[in-house]
């Protein structure tokens, strides 16, 4: 059941988020009151208030900020870093996280093991359970993990290769050692982790195969396919 109450904040993603870190204290607290006032749009994360779509100057307003060089400043980051969006259709301003999250608690395990997406992440945290000796589960938080960067075109053989390098670097250590786990691996650093060796080549889990396809085959029975040819 979804509380209406209140939102969801994740520490760490607000921490890490690249886009944010980007932005001034002022541009952050206008955003935080922000997340605020779109929990209560309609649509949910939306400044849509009784249908009405919020200008710009309507925003000012509802923030109560006077200074219109301290709103512009902080307005003006919070566009140009895409930390606040603007549907073209209605014009409305929006939060995109906020929505994905909200439209994610009304997912059931029934739905989601429906996707076509599923069985790529089945394959995916299996790698990383074998790789890192782990036993994490495919549940509806890390399979949205997966599903977010799947979705922006990421592949299975670059999840893998973030599941290598940094098992092979964190490991052994318990104070990197509970970063071993999908939600730091697949998180918002995904793509630097990523960039830290793109060219990597896959080793194995606990079979102890090499995988030597070059490219990334989209079935789950061509990966399986190809995973016995390189045995």
């Amino acid at each position: 059941m979804i509380d209406e109450r209140g939102f969801t904040l994740y520490p760490q993603a607000w921490l890490d988020d690249a886009k944010l870190t980007h932005c001034s204290l002022a541009a952050k607290g206008m955003w935080i009151d922000l997340l605020c006032h779109m929990h209560n749009g309609d649509p949910y994360g939306h400044l849509v208030f009784n249908k009405k779509v919020l200008t710009k100057a309507d925003i000012q307003k509802l923030l109560r900020i006077t200074n219109q060089e301290v709103f512009n400043s902080a307005w003006k980051e919070l566009r140009d870093n895409e930390i606040i969006q603007k549907e073209k259709q209605s014009g409305a301003y929006f939060s995109k996280r906020m929505t994905y999250e909200h439209g994610r608690q009304k997912r059931s395990m029934s739905e989601i093991k429906k996707s076509p997406l599923f069985p790529l992440a089945e394959e995916i945290i299996g790698h990383l359970n074998d790789v890192a000796k782990r036993r994490y589960p495919v549940n509806r938080e890390n399979f949205e993990l997966v599903e977010r960067w799947l979705k922006e075109g990421r592949t299975v053989k670059e999840f893998k290769i973030v599941n290598e390098v940094k098992t092979a670097e964190w490991e052994g250590s318990a104070k990197t050692g509970i970063w071993i786990r999908p939600s730091t691996l697949y998180g918002d650093k995904f793509l630097n982790y990523l960039n830290q060796n793109p060219n990597h080549n896959l080793m194995a889990g606990a079979s102890g195969r090499k995988w030597k396809f070059s490219d990334y085959y989209t079935t789950q029975q061509h990966s399986n396919q190809d995973g016995k040819n390189a045995r």
